[in-house]
């Protein structure tokens, strides 16, 4: 009896360290592509693929792993991740250190570190090593264009810093048509207007000090979601700060992933008739 009881007891504390380990683990995606990486050196490609979108699920705003994981993605002919993880990168960059709807140099970006270093390590990343990664023509071209973005971020940080200006200061990009026409746009927009096409893409201005609304998916939304408190999900602004994003309408999925992301969990949904995803 005393040997099953201790028997028991062991297992139990096996369990709880079990428990406490993945949560620990849950909260660092270096950890997640650690496992990965293991996966995949005994050819356990499906495991390592898990391992890595539990990574980027979990990324917060950690550069080094946001970039590492688009090598592994790229490795494994996952494209679309790839892309949509260097994306996230990208947008960290340009979020900590540029007001996308200026396209200023933010107030306090030369006392950020971060900032910098995100930018500068994006475009590192890509010079030395995505650019000799095999993808499609068109993959290629798009992470050309965010490395650019990245690129003439950095320039303008630093030409900031040393005091000089640029020669001929970036212009604010025109906009694709409002999702919300005429009638403007706000927390509660989303995209399920019979008037919004299949394939195009439209602007969506949030204005600062908004309030979440309903949001099913992950990446990928239902086009019912409210799109600012998908933006707020996806890292690209908060809702303190608002700013304007644009989407792609898609096709709609068989499901809808939940994940918990910038105090914002996602609800997980069936099959719907159409979807929309951020451009930017």
């Amino acid at each position: 009896m005393k040997s099953q009881t201790q028997f028991g007891m062991t297992f139990i504390l096996a369990v709880l360290l079990f428990v406490a380990t993945a949560q620990a683990q849950s909260q660092d995606p270096r950890a997640w592509i650690q496992n990965g990486d293991v996966a995949w050196q005994r050819g356990d490609t499906a495991t390592a693929l898990v391992n890595y979108n539990y990574s980027y699920n979990n990324l917060g705003w950690d550069w080094s792993s946001a970039l590492t994981l688009t090598q592994r993605y790229l490795a494994l002919g996952q494209e679309t991740q790839a892309l949509n993880v260097y994306r996230f990168a990208v947008q960290l960059a340009w979020n900590w250190a540029i007001d996308p709807n200026t396209l200023q140099l933010r107030p306090n970006a030369q006392s950020v570190a971060s900032g910098e270093q995100g930018l500068a390590t994006a475009i590192n990343q890509w010079n030395q090593s995505l650019k000799n990664m095999r993808m499609s023509d068109a993959t290629r071209q798009w992470f050309q264009q965010a490395a650019k973005q990245a690129y003439d971020s950095y320039q303008l940080l630093q030409q900031r810093k040393t005091g000089t200006q640029p020669q001929q200061p970036p212009t604010r990009p025109s906009l694709p048509p409002s999702v919300g026409g005429t009638s403007g746009t706000g927390w509660g927009t989303n995209a399920k207007s019979a008037t919004l096409q299949m394939g195009g893409r439209y602007a969506c201005n949030c204005p600062a000090n908004g309030g979440a609304g309903s949001i099913w998916g992950t990446d990928i939304y239902t086009d019912d979601t409210s799109i600012c408190t998908a933006a707020v999900h996806a890292g690209l602004i908060s809702f303190q700060s608002g700013g304007t994003v644009i989407i792609e309408i898609r096709l709609g999925q068989s499901s809808y992933a939940t994940t918990a992301r910038y105090g914002i969990t996602s609800t997980a949904y069936g099959q719907w008739g159409r979807s929309f995803v951020f451009v930017r």
